[in-house]
């Protein structure tokens, strides 16, 4: 049986999307005035919460999408008590799915920072609040990262902050002010390309800069990095490889994780993809996930047929073995992908 792994669930970012309903969106509904509405995740499809007016006017919803958590925090600063209960909803789903932590991203709420920082510091309260695991506080600005765990109840337990890398060692002072775990990102100012070699030299510097703060190891989580196999045929195998040696070179006291479906960007069934990789991932010595846990599943994982002919397509893509995806693509278009 598999380990359960930490997970982190990422669900929580403004830039996630929902179809819209004239694009047949399953979360969506057109009322009868025009309005749309998103349907709460614990609702049973009966509580809706309603897109502000001239929503549809946005870039994204003429193309067919809704950044919903986007909407729902806006929303919720509004005072709107459907926008609050739609976030938290959204926790408690997690949660129940069996997330360790909420990774909480409110980047694209706007580009202006401190309408950033604003909407960090009401998320973080309010989820804190309601949650009964710690968030990960996770932005592209050190200062929204900051706000983050200055915002929470730290009550439910250790906070995470995600990510430090060589080029935001600040962040690292952030885990030392409010005594949290940290996810260190093995980038090091190079492209997708980078070798197992540079990773495991970019992590190596990191911990270097963790022990001389004096973070303890159990409290990191080291990220190697998880790109699309649908640019990059060596992807899977990068990344697969750095963990185990990561693995063996820290010993079991160290956290390794990533962004495990980015593996499967720009991939069509990429459920499967995803599926097969946590696999691998858990394998190769990956003990924590930043996932989806409604749709990556270890007992799922458990009851994947290695003999088949999707999972070995699927691992052929993953281990380099099958190049951009060509015979993969091939069986997907002839309908041959679907899990029994």
């Amino acid at each position: 049986m598999l380990a359960s792994p930490i997970i982190i669930g990422e669900n929580i970012h403004a830039s996630r999307v929902v179809l819209t309903p004239e694009r047949k969106g399953k979360k969506t509904r057109l009322l009868e005035d025009g309005r749309v509405g998103l349907v709460a995740p614990d609702s049973g499809g009966e509580r809706l919460m309603i897109l502000p007016d001239g929503y549809k006017e946005t870039p994204e919803y003429t193309q067919g999408k809704i950044k919903h958590v986007r909407a729902a925090v806006e929303l919720g600063m509004m005072g709107d008590e459907e926008g609050l209960h739609y976030l938290q909803s959204l926790a408690q789903s997690q949660i129940d799915a069996g997330a360790s932590f909420l990774d909480v991203n409110v980047d694209e709420i706007s580009p202006n920072p401190d309408q950033q920082i604003n909407a960090m510091s009401w998320t973080a309260k309010v989820l804190s609040e309601f949650s009964s695991v710690p968030l990960s506080i996770d932005s592209s600005n050190s200062t929204v990262l900051e706000t983050g765990p200055e915002s929470c109840d730290r009550s439910k337990g250790r906070l995470l902050i995600n990510s430090a890398s060589l080029e935001r060692l600040e962040v690292l002072d952030l885990a030392v002010r409010f005594e949290t775990e940290v996810v260190i990102s093995a980038f090091g100012g190079s492209d997708g390309s980078m070798t197992v070699e540079d990773r495991l030299n970019h992590l190596d510097e990191m911990l270097r800069h963790v022990d001389s703060r004096g973070i303890e190891r159990e409290r990191v989580h080291l990220d190697p990095l998880v790109f699309s196999v649908g640019t990059d045929p060596e992807a899977g195998t990068r990344f697969l490889e750095t963990v185990r040696q990561a693995r063996s070179k820290y010993g079991d006291e160290i956290h390794i994780t990533g962004g495990l479906s980015n593996i499967s960007f720009g991939v069509p069934a990429r459920k499967l993809l995803n599926e097969v990789f946590f696999l691998l991932a858990l394998e190769a010595g990956c003990d924590s996930a930043i996932i989806d846990p409604l749709q990556l599943k270890v007992d799922r994982l458990e009851q994947l047929d290695r003999e088949s002919e999707p999972f070995r397509l699927a691992c052929d893509v993953l281990t380099g073995k099958d190049q951009f995806c060509m015979e993969y693509l091939t069986a997907y278009r002839e309908g041959l992908l679907k899990r029994k």
